[in-house]
């Protein structure tokens, strides 16, 4: 994969922390080139290194590299499907069960990158299986297959396009992952979705594995959101509750049978929701322990009721447009939600934040991830949070 084709995927910036790390000085005279989409210095210094028996970069230096960029930093745009079964069963997986299949060397275990040549006819570049021991067992947490998609012209010129699959047998997902600066780059792009799913259950090379996925219809999607949106926004609600005068109950009672107007229970609510807005208005960041929503897009019918984003990830609890809408959002449970953006503490006490906007598109649940810092550190570990999270929000 060392292919300036390849490596195109990343900027050169992206080297210097782990080149200074092992002792390289004057990193970016290192890496330079004529232009920002020239890599060919970037490329030749690189394959240098590792031809020297004494360089301090090594192939397991660059192949773990490599491996976090591609399996998943670069993915920020993910299509989740159900794994419906790996091997015939919806069961908790043993190595020992695929351990003869999956070690063969059509599936290049363990292959370091640095070794990869990119070839459409053999695609897969590289298998990846994590396990877990219970009980003396050792069971399979995820399998991820790298894949060459294709050759794209991008603002850089010709780029592979590759995709990371990731079979999550703890929340029983397969994520199609994506760098979308590629691929968004290729018209009808879609299909190659589909096209990776068909290889995933019908391909020669996988069919031993007897996978089966599926996607998720507009409302199971839809509902999903919803339920994650609400279930979130509910810890905004009780700071307000707990902000808010205890008496702004009556007060509403009172102030409408002022008015003579019937004490409606709607109504109640609404002038509640005046108040909460303007509470909310003095919301810091730091109130929220497990985190807040950023975005939203709402329909009714085939209509777009509403949409609402921030500034730099912020809640929207201070929007006018949510408090105009949230008894609605709330009451109906099913099909307006297209998409929201969510911000989560994987770990409220340290506030190690994920943002992500959910959307469904077609029959596919998609998820992308913000080029934000904070989204790279610990990505492991906050895509298995957040495929947790909307597994627990798919209605049962």
């Amino acid at each position: 994969m060392l292919s300036v084709k390849t490596i195109k995927n990343l900027s050169k910036n992206e080297f210097y922390p782990l080149l200074k790390s092992l002792g390289y000085k004057n990193v970016a005279n290192l890496l330079s080139g004529n232009s920002f989409t020239d890599y060919y210095n970037t490329v030749s210094f690189l394959k240098n290194e590792l031809s020297k028996s004494d360089a301090l970069l090594t192939t397991s230096h660059l192949d773990d590299f490599l491996s976090y960029k591609f399996l998943y930093e670069l993915n920020n745009l993910h299509f989740v499907f159900n794994l419906s079964s790996l091997l015939e069963t919806k069961q908790e997986i043993e190595y020992s069960q695929i351990k003869h299949i999956i070690e063969s060397k059509n599936f290049h275990l363990n292959r370091n990158l640095t070794e990869v040549k990119v070839d459409k006819l053999n695609p897969l570049c590289t298998t990846r299986v994590e396990n877990y021991e219970r009980d003396g067992k050792v069971f399979v947490k995820n399998i991820q297959f790298l894949l060459f998609i294709d050759e794209v012209n991008t603002s850089k010129g010709i780029t592979n396009l590759f995709s990371c699959i990731d079979i999550n047998l703890i929340s029983n997902f397969i994520s199609i992952k994506l760098n979308s600066n590629v691929y968004e780059n290729i018209k009808g792009n879609y299909q190659i979705i589909e096209n990776i799913l068909n290889t995933l259950m019908s391909n020669s090379l996988f069919k031993d594995l007897k996978i089966v996925a599926h996607g998720h219809n507009q409302v199971v999607s839809r509902k999903t959101i919803q339920h994650l949106f609400i279930n979130l926004s509910k810890q905004a609600e009780n700071i307000l509750k707990n902000a808010a005068d205890s008496g702004i109950q009556k007060a509403a009672e009172n102030f409408l049978k002022s008015i003579k107007i019937p004490n409606n229970e709607d109504y109640i609510k609404q002038i509640i929701s005046i108040v909460y807005q303007n509470i909310s208005k003095s919301f810091t960041k730091t109130q929220f322990n497990e985190g807040w929503v950023f975005r939203f897009v709402f329909k009714e019918g085939d209509n777009t009721r509403a949409s609402s984003s921030t500034d730099d990830f912020a809640p929207v609890y201070n929007k006018q447009v949510y408090w105009n809408l949230k008894e609605l959002m709330f009451k109906n449970k099913g099909t307006d939600f297209i998409e929201a953006g969510f911000l989560w503490f994987t770990k409220p006490q340290s506030k190690a934040p994920v943002s992500v906007k959910i959307e469904q598109k077609n029959h596919w649940l998609m998820i992308q991830y913000y080029k934000q810092d904070h989204n790279k550190r610990g990505r492991e570990e906050k895509e298995r949070f957040v495929l947790q999270k909307i597994r627990n929000g798919i209605p049962k």
